[in-house]
């Protein structure tokens, strides 16, 4: 082989074609699933722009998280350090389940009322580290913004919760209590 080839088989000190670009894999944009294609950075962006907003399907969605390298296979793998409730926070059902509550109560905090502009918590009227079967189910979350959440832990703590607490916390601020 010449001295002046690269293993790769490009003269050396030539710019490689892909120099700037990266591998990039966008499944939903229409390409099959699987096909990867080299971008420029400003093209990755405005196809980012693009989809800004732009809902997924569920099964787009639960391709997309299955399409993920995890557990062992993963390149942040720590010999399963993650706790059993980051993981179930992290999952797909909890996030179908968390945006079922969002949903319902209208994308609006249930104790001040206030919708838009606000960041949302679903909360578990019972707790789920009590209650494993009601984990995901609908009617055992609320909807509350980030300060009615804290303040709502501050009044009842994190544990032993119940419905009549939630019903009590959201009935004090519309002056019924």
């Amino acid at each position: 082989m010449p001295t002046n080839i690269h293993k790769s088989g490009r003269k050396i000190g030539s710019i490689p074609w892909n120099k700037g670009r990266k591998m990039v894999d966008y499944p939903h944009v229409g390409f099959q699933t699987g096909h990867k294609s080299y971008l420029t950075k400003s093209s990755g962006r405005k196809i980012s722009q693009k989809l800004k907003g732009v809902p997924k399907s569920l099964e787009a969605r639960i391709n997309m998280s299955l399409g993920r390298p995890r557990g062992k296979d993963h390149p942040n793998w720590k010999n399963g350090a993650s706790s059993k409730h980051e993981l179930i926070r992290k999952g797909i059902n909890f996030t179908l389940w968390r945006e079922a509550v969002f949903k319902r109560d209208n994308w609006t905090c249930q104790k001040c009322k206030i919708r838009g502009g606000l960041e949302l918590h679903p909360h578990h009227v019972l707790n789920f580290s009590e209650y494993p079967k009601l984990m995901f189910i609908v009617d055992n979350g609320i909807t509350l913004c980030k300060k009615c959440h804290k303040e709502f832990h501050r009044i009842y703590n994190f544990r032993n919760n119940t419905r009549e607490q939630i019903n009590e916390f959201c009935a004090d601020r519309l002056g019924i209590a």
